[in-house]
């Protein structure tokens, strides 16, 4: 009767034991998380300016809360932050993958890719000085499987201008998801071709445990095997093949003056032979784009839904930083690129030059 009684004790201490640890770690995944890398100093001045010191990434850190759905990012800097900057630095979020990397999605990123449960970070930074006054302007923005911007939070740049901190406020859609690393690469881009990989990292208290190595299997003989049997009779055909042709697309674009392209956007129609997904973006060619030290996105669309054979009608607006770079221009031409993706995941991409005047 005793020995009966010590089991039952202890079967009930070590149902105990389970229940505060399963208590623990639902606390652990509800609760606020974060994280940090560090980067050695490997940007060199931009060609036609050695006198600027390059936006070198020393150290890059961000935090997630489950609960509200925020998120911060640090940005610490090698040198202070020079004049005439304007850079973007996209970064991805997401959870750790069953081979214990991280799922987050790479950068250069499409939003379409990306899923609805990772989101993709794009911060824009912008510093002037002119007349003896500082312009330092910093917008963090957050996507969701799309480019529709669902949160977005300032910048602010610290005293010795070597730390820049971006706050993304409570989010009901970034709320409950997932998140546990950021990464597989944070692409800092700067002046001419080179530019800024800061390495993947982990959340604190979110690193995969090393998986057990298995012994390998013993061989047992026995009788020798026949041939195998095969997977589908001759002639036999699946009852329904995968669908894998892209939907056929058309575009056009309405024509615009710069100064409409800057307050209004760019209308542009789209007509697709399936139902699917449109995004559209505006780019700049790659010379514009080292001439002024600028990312080649300038505009892009929200991502809206065409029936098949039916148009449908979205308009790209440019970002706040490229109406400001356009202004007083007399003439720009820019690449409008489409992305249409049917359910069945089939992508086609339709571009053409465009020209815009004043």
């Amino acid at each position: 009767m005793r020995a009966g009684r010590s089991t039952a004790l202890r079967a009930a201490a070590a149902v105990g034991v389970a229940a505060a640890a399963l208590s623990l770690a639902g606390a652990a995944a509800g609760a606020p998380r974060s994280g940090a890398v560090g980067d050695p100093l490997d940007v060199p001045p931009p060609p036609d300016l050695p006198e600027v010191q390059p936006a070198d990434v020393r150290s890059l850190g961000a935090s997630y809360d489950p609960e509200t759905g925020a998120i911060g990012v640090t940005l610490e800097l090698h040198n202070p932050l020079s004049p005439w900057i304007n850079r973007d630095v996209d970064m991805g979020f997401g959870p750790m993958g069953a081979d214990g990397t991280c799922a987050a999605p790479a950068v250069p990123w499409d939003p379409l890719a990306a899923g609805p449960a990772r989101p993709l970070v794009e911060l824009d930074i912008y510093s002037d000085y002119q007349r003896g006054w500082w312009d330092f302007l910093a917008t963090g923005n957050v996507r969701l499987g799309s480019y529709d911007i669902v949160a977005q939070g300032p910048g602010t740049l610290s005293d010795d201008r070597r730390t820049i901190t971006f706050s993304i406020p409570a989010t009901p859609a970034l709320e409950g998801l997932d998140l546990r690393c950021v990464g597989p690469t944070v692409a800092f881009a700067v002046s001419g071709p080179a530019r800024d990989d800061v390495a993947s990292f982990v959340f604190d208290g979110f690193a995969p445990a090393p998986r057990p190595v298995a012994p390998p299997p013993e061989r047992v003989a026995g009788p020798p095997q026949g041939p195998a049997a095969p997977s589908a009779l001759p002639g036999a055909t699946a009852s329904m093949a995968p669908d894998r042709h892209p939907p056929r697309v058309r575009l056009s674009a309405a024509r615009r003056s710069l100064g409409a392209l800057r307050t209004g956007g760019l209308p542009v129609r789209v007509t697709s032979s399936e139902d699917a997904a449109v995004a559209a973006r505006l780019t700049l060619p790659a010379t514009t784009a080292r001439r002024f030290g600028v990312p080649r996105i300038i505009g892009t669309a929200p991502t809206t839904m065409a029936a098949a054979s039916r148009r449908a009608v979205t308009a790209v607006r440019l970002k706040p930083w490229a109406r400001r770079l356009l202004a007083g221009r007399r003439v720009l031409r820019a690449r409008l690129e489409v992305v249409v993706r049917d359910a069945s995941g089939n992508t086609k991409v339709a571009a053409r030059m465009v020209t815009f005047r004043r």
